[in-house]
């Protein structure tokens, strides 16, 4: 879970990402800068996006539901994700009615698809505003 980079009031405040690996590279500088290096740490993650045909969030009282992007979106449904950008975790909960898919993942030989994954997803977050805690699953 991360802050979302638009400021616009109509967008969720968040953006999510399952990782699918950490990872860093050691980069080395040659030239003028006398052999320097920087290890650089990032994760490989898999985007969901929104459901735009849902409303949630602490006005509407209902979890905020989100699924996969589509593997042949323009924007990208894998991606690279510095770590330092990160919030927090934040729990999934499967919307078991509306079932299962294959169509968002061309078949891999590397990960098991054939029973598929859930279609949308429930997010459980908690938030802190000063020292209270609010979570928005009971929306206390």
């Amino acid at each position: 879970m991360l802050k979302t980079c638009d400021d616009t009031p109509t967008q969720h405040p968040f953006w999510y990402a399952q990782v699918l690996g950490i990872y860093h590279v050691n980069i080395y500088f040659g030239g003028s800068l006398k052999n320097q290096s920087e290890r650089i740490n990032f994760f490989f993650v898999q985007w969901f996006g929104h459901d735009p045909d849902w409303k949630g969030g602490p006005a509407t009282c209902r979890l905020d539901r989100i699924g996969w992007v589509p593997e042949h979106d323009a924007s990208g449904a894998f991606g690279f994700l510095n770590p330092a950008c990160v919030l927090q975790a934040c729990h999934l909960i499967p919307v078991f009615s509306e079932g299962k898919t294959i169509s968002l993942l061309a078949p891999s030989k590397a990960w098991d698809l054939q029973s598929g994954d859930w279609v949308n997803y429930y997010v459980s977050r908690s938030v802190v505003f000063g020292s209270r805690l609010y979570d928005t699953k009971f929306n206390t």
